[in-house]
């Protein structure tokens, strides 16, 4: 049993992943919303928030490898925030280097938060 919760957690993981990560690329790249409610959160918060959650779902699927695989998943994502800022430019929007020093910043503290979760996961198990 313990090994199909494990490939569940990973389907899981992927799903998740994908679906969340389509969900990000599309909604940067519509134009910008004219505002019908004012939101008191500052673009780079939202950024930070939007890549600590890709992180964190990366931590969770890549903590069962090794060290390797995770700075892969690192490079890989940052790498990816470059393209997503520069790309903006192309639908109205304003490319940043604050955003995407906040994207990494994210995507770092989301990859340690998924390794703390699945180590405190695995600790709490027989």
């Amino acid at each position: 049993m313990p090994g199909q919760d494990r490939s569940t957690v990973r389907w899981l993981a992927r799903g998740g992943l994908l679906v969340y990560w389509l969900v990000m690329f599309v909604a940067t790249h519509l134009p910008p919303p004219a505002m019908l409610v004012a939101v008191d959160v500052s673009d780079t918060w939202q950024h930070f928030v939007a890549y600590a959650g890709l992180g964190g779902l990366l931590g969770l699927l890549f903590a069962t490898r090794n060290r390797r695989w995770l700075m892969a998943a690192w490079v890989i994502t940052v790498s990816y925030a470059i393209v997503d800022e520069w790309s903006q430019g192309f639908v109205g929007r304003t490319p940043e280097l604050k955003d995407w020093l906040a994207d990494v910043a994210g995507v770092t503290c989301g990859l340690l938060l998924g390794l703390l979760v699945i180590g405190l996961w695995k600790r709490g198990r027989p």
